[in-house]
């Protein structure tokens, strides 16, 4: 599954890359999201809340920070029990109206999520633009 787009926040490209990390931001961001923290300087823990099918109700998911370079680029992997292996590349460039963050991810999906992949799509697009539009709230 491909995965990529843009947002345009009004904070500047620090205050996003710095908010991406911050634990307690992405808990407020994240829709289902019961708690984040960061388990080494290379990896965050979310427990997420997934209403989809091949989930149970709470599940643990560990993202791996596979490059970064401070405050324009990062790049995340995820892997989940076999369901899902996922890596992308955010891009964050400040302009003249604040930061411009553009996304490119791959996600091969496996067992019930790869059936339902045309569930699973809308429903990951709808959840990064509710992501990004609390990370721009939480920024002011």
């Amino acid at each position: 599954m491909k995965l990529n787009g843009t947002h345009q926040f009004t904070a500047n490209s620090a205050k996003v890359y710095n908010a991406i990390l911050d634990p307690a931001i992405i808990k407020q961001a994240v829709p289902g999201c019961e708690s984040a923290e960061i388990l080494n300087p290379t990896q965050l823990l979310l427990n997420v809340n997934v209403p989809l099918p091949g989930f149970s109700n709470t599940i643990g998911v560990i993202i791996d920070l596979l490059e970064q370079d401070s405050p324009n680029k990062l790049v995340l992997g995820v892997k989940k029990g076999g369901k899902i292996d996922a890596k992308a590349t955010i891009l964050i460039n400040d302009g003249d109206k604040g930061a411009l963050l553009s996304y490119d991810a791959n996600a091969d999906l496996a067992g019930p999520l790869s059936i339902a992949g045309a569930v699973v799509k809308p429903f990951v697009d709808k959840s990064l633009k509710s992501v990004f539009d609390k990370l721009d709230q939480v920024l002011g």
